[in-house]
C-alpha cells in the first residue's frame, strides 16, 4: 500500500536572447526500476514521474515526457492497486507506459481492484498476462493488443471468478488453472485460432447465445469444469477431450458431449444436465460417472446404449433421462451403482438395470420405464413410482427375469405406487416387499403369468388396481 512516484523531470534552460533555443524539459523518472529481476506486489499507487517544463516556460514546447510506472526484466508484477505512466507537466501529450518489460520472462497478474493507466509492453511472447486472486472481478479483453501489448501466455489462477467482457481479434490462448473464467460469447476468448486449456479450473458460459466453439480444447492433468449457467442454454463440445483429468458439469444448463473422449479422471455431474449419445463421450471406459445433483440425459444414435462403467450417486442423488423410444442398459462390469444418494428417472425411454447395485438413497421412478433384471438392481431404500409432471409420460417399474433357478426378486423393498404402474413379469417375484398403492394415486400393480407375489405385504389404500394374471398370489 502507499504511493510510489517517479521524480519529476527538470525544467529546460531559458535562452535569454542569446540566439539559441530554449532547453527541453527532463523526462520524468520511473516509478519503480528493477534491472535484476524480482517481484512487485502493488496494492497502493505506483506512478511514473511528471516530465519537466521547457525552458520557455510553456510545457507545450519541448516539455519532457512522463516516466514509466514500472520498468524491468524478469519481473513478476501483481497489481490490485493503481499503476500509471506519467504525463508531461501539463498533463498533455502522450502518456508514458504503465509497465515496460525489457527482457527475460515476465508476468503481470491482475487482481480485483487493479486499475492500470497507460500501455503495458511485454518483452516477448514468453510473457504472461494472468488473472488471479480470490476475489471476483472482470477484464475487458478489448484492451488486449491495445493497452496490453505483446503477451503470448494468458492464464486464470486463484479461486476467484473473472468475467471476460468485450471482444478482441488477438490470439489469447487461455489456460484455466484455478477458479472460474466466465464468458458470454466466443469473442470474449479472442481469435478462434487461440486454444482453450483446462487444468483444474472452470469455464462458465452465461446467457443463451454462446452455444459452441471451434477452438482447440486441451485437457490437462488437473481436468476441468463446464458451468453452463442458464437453464435455457445448451452448450455443445464436439472436440475430443484427451488427458488424465476428470470433467465436471456445473450450472443449471445443458452440456452436450459429442466427441470420442478418452480423458481418464471420471465424469461428475453436480447440477444441470449432461447429454450424451454414446458411452465414449464420458471418457475412458474405466472412468467412473458420479451424479451428485445432476442429470445424465441419454439419446442414443442407435436404439440402445450400453454402459458398464461404475456409477456413484452422491448425497444429492442423480437422475437418468432416457430419450423416447431409446434404451439405456447399465451393468456392473466395471462397478455397480453405489453411493448414499437416490436414483431418479425421467424421460420417455427405458432404463435397464441388469446387475445388483448397492446405492442406498432409494429410487424415484418419475418417467419412462425402468426394468430391473437382477435381484438387488434397485439397491436399498424406499422406492416410489409416481409421474414427475415433466411430460415424461406414465412411469412404469418392471421386475423381469427368465432364469428359473434365480428369479428376480423385489426382496424386502418398500415400494409405493402413485401415478404409475408396478409390474412383475417372466418369473419375477415380489419377495418380502412391502407394496402400497397410494390413496392419491391411480396406478396399477400387475402380476403376470409365471410371477409370484410370495409373502409380499400389499396395501391398497383406495387408489389404483391390482391384477393377477395366472400368477401365484
Amino acid at each position: 500500500s502507499g504511493t510510489i512516484s517517479g521524480g519529476g523531470g527538470g525544467g529546460g534552460g531559458i535562452a535569454n536572447g542569446c540566439g539559441c533555443t530554449d532547453g527541453s524539459g527532463g523526462v520524468g523518472g520511473g516509478g519503480i526500476v528493477m534491472s535484476g529481476g524480482g517481484t512487485i506486489e502493488n496494492s497502493g499507487t505506483v506512478q511514473g514521474g511528471t516530465g519537466g517544463a521547457s525552458g520557455y516556460g510553456d510545457p507545450r514546447y519541448l516539455a519532457g515526457s512522463g516516466g514509466v510506472g514500472i520498468v524491468g526484466a524478469d519481473l513478476t508484477v501483481t497489481n490490485s492497486g493503481t499503476l500509471a505512466g506519467g504525463f508531461s507537466i501539463d498533463g498533455g501529450g502522450p502518456q508514458a507506459d504503465a509497465i515496460q518489460f525489457t527482457g527475460g520472462a515476465n508476468t503481470l497478474e491482475l487482481r480485483a481492484g487493479s486499475a492500470i493507466s497507460g500501455t503495458v509492453e511485454a518483452f516477448s511472447a514468453d510473457d504472461t498476462l494472468r488473472l488471479g486472486g480470490n476475489v471476483d472481478s472482470s477484464f475487458d479483453v478489448s484492451g488486449v493488443g491495445q493497452q496490453y501489448q505483446g503477451f503470448g501466455i494468458y492464464e486464470k489462477t486463484g479461486t476467484g471468478a473473472w468475467t471476460l467482457t468485450g471482444s478482441t481479434n488477438a490470439v489469447t490462448s487461455w489456460t484455466i488453472d484455478q477458479g472460474t473464467l466466465s464468458v458470454s460469447s466466443d469473442a470474449n476468448l479472442g481469435a478462434a485460432s487461440g486454444a482453450l486449456t483446462f487444468n483444474g479450473g472452470v469455464l462458465q458460459v452465461t446467457g443463451t447465445s454462446f452455444k459452441s466453439t471451434t477452438r482447440t480444447i486441451n485437457w490437462g492433468p488437473g481436468g476441468g469444469s463446464f458451468d453452463i449457467a442458464d437453464s435455457a442454454n445448451t452448450f455443445t463440445v464436439s472436440q475430443a477431450l484427451t488427458g488424465q483429468g476428470g470433467l465436471t458439469k456445473l450450472g443449471a444448463g445443458t452440456l452436450t458431449l459429442t466427441g470420442t473422449n478418452t480423458y481418464s479422471g471420471g465424469t461428475f455431474v453436480n447440477s444441470g444436465t449432461l447429454s450424451i449419445s454414446r458411452d465414449a463421450a464420458l471418457g475412458d471406459a474405466a472412468g467412473a460417472l458420479t451424479l451428485d445433483g445432476g442429470t445424465l440425459k441419454v439419446t442414443p444414435v442407435a436404439l440402445s446404449l450400453y454402459m458398464s462403467r461404475g456409477i456413484t450417486l452422491g448425497a444429492n442423488g442423480g437422475t437418468f433421462d432416457v430419450g423416447a423410444g431409446k434404451g439405456l442398459f447399465i451393468d456392473s462390469a466395471n462397478g455397480d451403482i453405489n453411493g448414499a444418494g437416490s436414483l431418479s428417472t425421467t424421460g420417455r425411454g427405458t432404463l435397464h438395470l441388469t446387475s445388483a447395485n448397492s446405492y442406498s438413497g432409494g429410487t424415484i421412478i418419475g418417467g419412462g420405464a425402468t426394468v430391473v433384471e437382477a435381484t438387488g438392481g434397485l439397491g436399498s431404500g424406499p422406492v416410489r413410482v409416481d409421474a414427475d409432471g415433466s411430460g415424461s409420460g406414465w412411469p412404469k417399474l418392471y421386475f423381469s427375469g427368465t432364469d428359473a433357478a434365480n428369479p428376480v426378486s423385489a426382496q424386502d423393498l418398500s415400494i409405493t405406487v402413485g401415478r404409475g404402474d408396478l409390474n412383475f413379469q417372466g418369473n419375477a417375484t415380489a419377495g418380502a416387499a412391502t407394496i402400497v398403492l397410494a390413496q392419491d394415486g391411480y396406478g396399477g400393480l400387475n402380476f403376470g403369468t409365471g410371477t409370484d407375489a410370495g409373502p409380499a405385504r400389499i396395501t391398497h389404500q383406495g387408489g389404483g388396481f391390482i391384477a393377477f394374471t395366472g400368477a401365484s398370489a
